[in-house]
């Protein structure tokens, strides 16, 4: 059974006439409307080629994640080509680049050619580094020290990237300033470290509402902090 095709596309109708041509060719395609999405299948699935429409996806910051965590070759299409963006796509890890034919057919001809050159990497032993750390719609690369919401990179600093990283990775839980401290800065908490913590916890709690429109940190008054997804407050 030949593998499906991970397409990540937001215009339903045009993924649903490229699978229409593809079935032709005995060749299911799965689509989904984020990186985010895409990066967890991948995680999971085994699929021919990964194709990404740049006209509505918004890639390039998170492509390089993508990249880390698959052998999979990646084809990104557009209707608004130019090299500027072909080699930003290539610098960032992708396969291919091309211009969207008006003819469905060349594009899927042009991406079989791509499997074709490409038939030799997958033979090379490949070494899968670390997973990126996935929460809702929060994802982290650890290698990158990046963090996203929804796609859209969120600036932080390397301690509100830790913070952010040790949050998620015991969401749910309580941690008291003690264990925060400990973690975070490798040292043991006193009174007059509050501020200091408070200030950071603040800074990444404001720069998530800002990307997110909602609160994912919730204080335990004289105790810590809680990392919740809101739904579940």
């Amino acid at each position: 059974m030949n593998l499906p095709i991970l397409v990540v596309d937001k215009n339903i109708e045009l993924s649903q006439n490229i699978q229409a041509e593809w079935q032709k060719r005995r060749i299911d395609t799965v689509r989904v409307d984020t990186m985010q999405e895409a990066i967890e299948k991948l995680i999971k699935e085994s699929f021919l080629f990964v194709a990404i429409n740049a006209d509505n996806i918004n890639y390039l910051p998170i492509l390089s994640i993508m990249v880390g965590v698959t052998p999979t070759p990646i084809l990104i299409n557009t209707s608004n080509f130019t090299v500027r963006d072909q080699t930003e796509a290539f610098r960032n890890g992708a396969d291919g680049y091309a211009p969207f034919h008006e003819d469905i057919n060349e594009s899927i001809d042009s991406a079989l050619a791509l499997m074709q050159r490409l038939s030799e990497r997958s033979k090379q032993p490949y070494k899968k580094p670390s997973e990126p750390v996935i929460y809702e719609n929060i994802i982290i690369s650890l290698p990158y020290r990046q963090a996203f919401y929804n796609d859209k990179e969120i600036k932080l600093t390397k301690t509100e990237f830790d913070l952010l990283h040790y949050f998620i990775s015991n969401h749910g839980k309580v941690l008291s300033y003690r264990q925060i401290y400990r973690k975070i800065w490798g040292m043991e908490y006193q009174d007059l470290l509050h501020k200091n913590l408070w200030n950071h916890v603040f800074s990444l709690r404001k720069k998530l509402l800002k990307a997110a429109g909602c609160e994912y940190i919730e204080t335990e008054r004289n105790v810590g902090y809680r990392f919740i997804a809101p739904k579940d407050k």
